[in-house]
């Protein structure tokens, strides 16, 4: 794991400033801290913070192989078996992963980054055509930003901060992506909050020549052809998915440093466990975090199941006090507004891990491919419900209810019905996206000074592959959290480990259990109210019963009583309500509070407009350059 930064002029004459490109470097440092290089010629600048994972004695960056410079972050877990096809191409100098990815590129050309099985963010230097490659891997797992300049210019790096220290551009707010934020925690496409600034998009690469940059899909050629069959049956499902997980998970123990888990006693960090025990790791060493006064605390699961599979346990405590007092900072880390509570305790357990290992593996992503999550069969049954209305009622009708049920909704039961598909109709914009926004249209309405002409929900509704709505339902809600709640969630567990000089790695996401469970019958994965049937199925050979059946908890957070008293709600008072906020409506934010104080319950709605309050008012005026 690592950072990487670095700026291309348009005008090939024009020389990097040496402090420029060091304090874009600088701003990134925590995230690779054994190493540092850059690459200067006219009109180029590379930078690289290295966090020495594979060969560390070796893969000092920027490396240098038949005329390209590259500047890398991530692990490529197929690389030892791409090297037999281009040894006889040119020597190899180190063991790293690194240099892997030089030679397969100089080989088979830039389509080539498909065959990389791992989570990667690179840079390429060609000098001899004077071209920039920029890629990010398929999932999402390593972020990467870039700005162009109205001159044609380009700037790039792990993290925004590098962006803005470089001194090509100042941080300034995106207005018209506020309310999509604020609803969904995710921006849609490429943009973010901050103006100018791009996300390269998950399976992209960009290329910039000349001031002139283009953006496409890089092909799955590692795939193609070399997947177990669709399942005809559950076990079958189940058997094959523990085959490729188990797979999964071999790959990512490659590591020439320690290694361990994040272990919050759930099915899939549990799971996770299982599958390192059976690689042959005796005693893994596992993490867990939970808080000193709360009910929610995991520490009980996750103590248990590392008793029962034997890894050698660690655990650590937050405090309420401390979850608010490291806000600001991690909202600095994170560059934007901290989405997920749960990064918070992410961050403390990142801490403690750092400790022993360089490297841990997490569970992201199973609930995303294998529909996991509850609001999956609500968000189905308010399509049945609402095709039939739709069909039967008129519309006009159906609007007037949800007008109604609309001015009722501290009611729960009548929010419940404001959200179902008796007064939605069954659109994926209605049934779903909108139903578990954070903060839905409504609320938007009533927070926001000036919101959007176009709908927010409208927009996330067409990512991913709307278009099988109509036809494989679920798949079309799995593939927009793919594309929407997942990426975030990846972010945050970057962000959140980065910042403590940690990598994390993702078993659940590796290609050929991605392209797989794509494919997996829907009826193997959701049955009723039941998400993940083939994950559990699977499971049930390694982990107990209540293990297999237990609520999903991921890292819970107790905000909803701390909103109500001591340091979260002097925070939300101080930092949420401002009177001079161009944005919010400081007497509808304070309305929420007293609403919650009351006993209604805001918190994901007070926990989005907080980041928020938090990034806009400490964060961005830190960005610029002056300050990097």
């Amino acid at each position: 794991m690592c950072g990487i930064t670095g700026v291309v002029y348009r005008d090939p004459t024009t020389i990097v400033p040496p402090p420029a490109l060091a304090a874009m470097c600088h701003a990134i440092a925590y995230r690779g801290p054994d190493d540092h290089g850059v690459y200067t010629a006219p009109g180029v600048g590379l930078g690289h913070q290295r966090l020495s994972i594979l060969d560390p004695a070796h893969g000092h960056q920027p490396m240098e192989y038949g005329g390209a410079r590259i500047v890398y972050n991530g692990e490529i877990y197929n690389h030892l078996d791409l090297r037999p096809a281009l040894k006889g191409r040119g020597e190899f100098r180190t063991h790293c992963d690194t240099e892997t990815i030089l030679h397969l590129l100089d080989a088979f050309g830039d389509q080539s980054i498909g065959q990389l099985n791992g989570m990667f963010a690179l840079a390429l230097w060609r000098e001899s055509s004077r071209t920039l490659l920029l890629a990010r891997d398929r999932m999402g797992v390593k972020p990467l930003y870039y700005a162009e300049t109205p001159d044609g210019s380009l700037v790039f790096g792990s993290e925004i901060k590098a962006l803005f220290a470089g001194g090509l551009l100042a941080p300034e707010i995106d207005e018209s992506a506020i309310a999509e934020y604020l609803a969904f925690g995710h921006v849609s496409g490429t943009r973010t909050l901050y103006r100018g600034v791009r996300k390269l998009t998950p399976g992209t690469m960009l290329t910039w020549r000349d001031g002139r940059s283009s953006i496409k899909a890089f092909a799955d050629n590692a795939i193609a052809g070399d997947l177990p069959p669709v399942p005809r049956t559950l076990d079958e499902a189940a058997d094959t998915f523990w085959m490729l997980f188990r797979k999964s998970v071999s790959r990512q123990l490659l590591s020439d440093v320690p290694l361990g888990i994040f272990l919050s006693g759930g099915l899939d960090s549990s799971l996770i466990l299982a599958a390192m025990k059976d690689a042959g790791v005796q005693r893994p060493l596992s993490f867990a975090v939970g808080y000193r006064e709360a009910p929610e605390s995991e520490l009980g699961h996750a103590a248990r199941v590392a008793a029962l599979l034997g890894s050698e346990h660690h655990e650590c405590s937050v405090s309420e006090q401390q979850f608010f007092d490291v806000l600001p900072g991690l909202s600095w880390h994170r560059d934007l507004p901290v989405t997920f509570a749960a990064s918070i305790p992410l961050y403390f357990v990142s801490q403690l891990a750092v400790q022993q290992v360089k490297v841990v593996l997490t569970g992201e992503g199973s609930d995303e491919l294998f529909a996991g999550y509850g609001r999956y069969p609500r968000a189905l049954w308010n399509r049945r419900v609402g095709r039939l209305l739709d069909s039967a009622v008129p519309h006009a009708a159906r609007g007037a209810a949800r007008r109604a049920l609309g001015r009722g909704r501290e009611s729960r039961l009548i929010d419940r019905l404001f959200r179902s598909g008796l007064v939605r109709r069954a659109t994926l914009e209605d049934s779903y996206v909108d139903v578990f926004a954070a903060i839905d249209d409504q609320h938007l309405r009533r927070v926001m000074r000036r919101m959007p002409q176009h709908s927010v929900a409208g927009v996330q509704a067409q990512l991913g592959e709307p278009d099988l709505w109509s036809t494989a339902p679920l798949e079309a809600l799995l593939r927009l959290d793919i594309a929407t709640y997942l990426e975030e969630l990846l972010m945050k567990q970057d962000t959140m480990s980065m910042a403590t000089s940690l990598e994390s790695r993702v078993p659940f996401l590796d290609n050929d259990l991605v392209a797989w469970a794509y494919r997996v019958p829907a009826r193997f994965k959701l049955s009723q109210t039941r998400g993940k049937l083939l994950v559990r199925r699977a499971a049930a050979r390694w982990l107990p019963r209540d293990v297999i059946n237990a609520k999903k908890r991921g890292f819970p957070v107790p905000l909803g009583t701390w909103f109500r008293r001591g340091a979260g709600l002097a925070m939300l008072r101080d930092i949420g309500v401002d009177d001079q906020d161009p944005y919010l409506n400081p007497e509808v934010v304070e309305g929420l509070i007293a609403e919650h104080g009351d006993g209604r319950d805001h918190t994901d709605r007070l926990w989005r407009i907080l980041a928020f309050q938090t990034w806009r008012r400490d964060v961005v005026p830190r960005m610029a350059p002056r300050r990097a």
